[in-house]
């Protein structure tokens, strides 16, 4: 298990080191990045432990300094500039507060922040869609349950000189690779919103296609094909915009109508 360099932002601002077991975020870096790791947890695998040592927590740039948890393995986390659980679907543990972070809210969970040098367990069970933490040898309890399904990975969002470390698991088992960013558009589906406490109706994923098809004539042509890709669970509170997609890095928000049938 190790950081997948080939999901990293573009932007050169992390740095990975031997073997991509660390990564790390360059001086002067300004913003978040997010990195996740090259092991897929399918739903239903079991239990996943994994052990990472943070090796620098830094709170002068951010008080979050880091955010370490799990989120969607198909969701495009290059083009992250806000932390895990923040605006987008991950959840996770911030380590500068103690706190624990999702759908843009923060919640007590630790007794106070973690230090430089500690260790931090993310223990996620994907039979019962739970995620707990361990601080050093100190079981922080469940964090969160009632996970949305779907399969996920380990991230970590960073700001600059934060510096995080996987350490390997002996009990640790392989898991399937990261599938590769499909060629289409994958959106959020949903009705739009009357107001910011008001969640997407239709919570599944789509993906569309671009695959190129013969013609009549045989010239290749791109032909667009809707299908369900997986149900994450209810979509990001407060947008009214209706979908949600992205390209390779690229992520888009689609408008719609809201509420007046005025157009977005």
């Amino acid at each position: 298990h190790k950081w997948d360099a080939t999901r990293a932002p573009s932007n050169g601002a992390v740095d990975f080191g031997q073997a991509h077991k660390s990564v790390s975020v360059s001086e002067g870096f300004k913003g978040w990045a997010t990195v996740v790791g090259n092991r897929i947890f399918h739903e239903g695998s079991g239990v996943h432990k994994i052990k990472l040592r943070l090796t620098t927590v830094d709170t002068k740039a951010n008080n979050y300094a880091l955010c370490i948890g799990v989120v969607p393995a198909m969701w495009d986390t290059a083009s992250f500039n806000t932390p895990l659980g923040w605006d987008n679907p991950g959840y996770s543990f911030v380590a500068g507060t103690g706190q624990k972070l999702f759908g843009s809210e923060t919640s007590n969970y630790a007794s106070g922040p973690v230090q430089s040098g500690d260790m931090l367990s993310i223990i996620f069970d994907s039979n019962n869609r739970t995620l707990t933490f361990i601080h050093n040898d100190t079981n922080l309890g469940l964090a969160f349950r009632d996970v949305a399904k779907g399969p996920y990975v380990v991230a970590v969002s960073l700001v600059s000189r934060q510096k995080i470390e996987m350490v390997w698991d002996e009990n640790e088992q392989p898991l399937a690779p990261i599938p590769p960013v499909p060629n289409g558009l994958v959106f959020w589906g949903g009705r739009t919103l009357k107001n910011r406490d008001d969640h997407c109706e239709d919570n599944k994923m789509y993906l569309l296609e671009f695959n190129n098809v013969a013609g009549e004539d045989g010239v290749p042509r791109v032909q667009p094909k809707w299908c369900v890709v997986e149900a994450w669970g209810r979509g990001p509170p407060g947008r009214r915009s209706h979908m949600l997609g992205c390209v390779g890095n690229m992520v888009y928000l689609m408008g719609g109508t809201n509420h007046k049938g005025q157009v977005q």
